[in-house]
């Protein structure tokens, strides 16, 4: 019962379905992904466990997700942010900056239970402070990567993002609308990495895009 009871400290990385371990071999996380699903409804779906579930949700989720808003309500910096990376991090800021950095701290929030909870109750804070009609734009899609298990094998996720132009991590371009008319190899911007430079000279291909499947 011990040895049971201490793989349910965490996710039980071992527990699988018969059709999972082989798809888990070429889709990254897929089954972490699962079981950090089930575990999460199972606990609260049982009564000797929700009530245990709610109070670590609300101490390690809901009040932290509660000081950082109030932190960043209206710093124009944290406003400034795309809603994803909201999504993922708690973010922190601060009155020191210096080359490259912004001044904020991102605090990585648990991957399903962060976006549900955590960033749930940020954006309604959001819609309540501000009155933002758009408060929960975005949501749905952060939700959806948050809990829904992928579906294309990992090696070849990099080739559909340089096809489509389109990260699927972000959602966003990878070569801005402002570079996609320059030939690709000169498609970089400030922060692109001399190595992607340099290949992207000789092959002339763009190092927006080599930095991304490297990435």
């Amino acid at each position: 019962d011990a040895i049971i009871d201490s793989r349910e400290a965490s996710i039980d990385f071992g527990r699988a379905g018969t059709k999972g371990r082989p798809l888990n071999r070429v889709i990254a996380f897929l089954n972490a992904n699962l079981q950090d699903t089930d575990k999460l409804i199972r606990n609260l779906k049982n009564p000797a466990t929700r009530g245990r579930t709610m109070s670590k949700i609300t101490m390690s989720l809901v009040i932290p997700s509660i000081a950082t808003w109030y932190m960043g309500k209206d710093d124009e910096r944290v406003q400034r942010l795309p809603s994803w990376q909201k999504d993922l991090f708690w973010i922190v800021p601060t009155k020191m900056s210096g080359p490259g950095w912004d001044g904020l701290i991102r605090v990585p929030k648990p991957f399903g239970p962060g976006v549900l909870f955590a960033s749930g109750t940020e954006r309604m804070l959001d819609w309540a402070y501000k009155n933002k009609k758009d408060a929960f734009k975005g949501y749905g899609g952060s939700m959806w990567n948050a809990f829904a298990p992928g579906i294309v094998p990992t090696a070849a996720v990099p080739l559909m993002e340089w096809w489509a132009n389109k990260s699927m991590f972000t959602g966003q371009d990878i070569v801005p609308r402002r570079e996609q008319g320059l030939p690709d190899k000169l498609q970089y911007g400030p922060n692109t990495t001399e190595l992607s430079k340099y290949i992207g000279g000789k092959l002339n291909v763009s190092p927006r895009k080599i930095d991304n499947t490297i990435y």
